[in-house]
């Protein structure tokens, strides 16, 4: 459920430091600090990671969460709309990564594959897309280089 929050509140952090409490970084994963080092730092383990990367095969055998998860999800969403935390926007887009994070409109425990899960991204990647509003935070995106809470 924090993770979906911060999904759906779209959080992001105002330091490095700040990603490990997020959960967007694991305790493995490494800062550069020196503004300087940083390309370089990241490239050098690019490649690391490139030299030993190994396709794995795709999932076949996933539990999906379901329509009742989803609900929950969807139920939470409208109290941090009511309650103001997130726009009437950004709710209709967390509900459609909840849908998929659950694995669409399927009964809890169904068997799913990562294909399935990848196809219903795509699907919901340009439903979002199509809508003005989406497409007024990428344009301001792009144009200012800061998020747009439409």
């Amino acid at each position: 459920m924090k993770n979906f929050q911060n999904i759906a509140m779209a959080k992001v952090s105002m330091s490095a430091a700040e990603l490990y409490n997020l959960g967007y970084l694991a305790e493995t994963d490494q800062i550069t600090m020196e503004i300087d080092k940083r390309i370089y730092d990241a490239k050098k383990l690019a490649l690391a990671l490139a030299e030993n990367y190994r396709p794995s095969m795709p999932a076949i055998n996933l539990k999906a969460p379901g329509r009742g998860i989803a609900g929950t999800l969807r139920a939470g969403l409208f109290n941090m709309m009511k309650g103001g935390y997130v726009s009437e926007h950004d709710a209709f887009l967390a509900a459609g990564i909840g849908d998929v994070l659950c694995g669409g409109d399927v009964p809890s425990n169904t068997i799913i594959t990562e294909e399935y899960l990848l196809e219903l991204e795509r699907e919901m990647f340009v439903r979002f897309a199509r809508t003005e509003k989406t497409q007024a935070r990428i344009l301001h995106m792009l144009k200012k280089g800061a998020p747009l809470r439409n």
